[in-house]
């Protein structure tokens, strides 16, 4: 009985170059949308420290005597909360009981687009 050497060289090499074009098809997707739960992760954590903030201000402001709640211009909060800016308008809405509407807007970066996007919690204040 005579065997016969077959050369399989050749088909290891060609079998690995599948395996690895089978993997980056597999791998591409799942990476995309790694990077796309990354962004809405940080675009949601940017918003919910908006809101903390926004919150945080608006207490600020109807803890003031009633005389010094005024509207403020559109300004930058310190550090670390640097990026984000807030601007405060106020209303008299009920001129016979003093009832001030308190707005505060704040603006933080959209970590998904280029732009930046606001959140706005609302208050009032009575005169004691």
């Amino acid at each position: 009985m005579v065997m016969y050497m077959v050369d399989n060289r050749g088909y290891i090499l060609i079998g690995v170059l599948l395996s690895f074009a089978l993997l980056s098809i597999i791998v591409a997707p799942l990476s995309l949308s790694l990077t796309f739960s990354a962004q809405q992760s940080a675009s949601a954590a940017n918003r919910l420290t908006a809101l903390e903030l926004a919150q945080g201000k608006l207490e600020e402001m109807t803890s003031y005597r009633y005389e010094d709640i005024g509207p403020m211009n559109r300004e930058s909060f310190p550090s670390p909360f640097g990026f984000f800016d807030f601007a405060v308008q106020v209303v008299v809405d009920c001129p016979i009981n003093g009832l001030k509407k308190i707005s505060v807007t704040v603006y933080y970066p959209d970590s998904g687009q280029a732009g930046e996007k606001n959140v706005s919690v609302t208050g009032a204040r009575a005169r004691r």
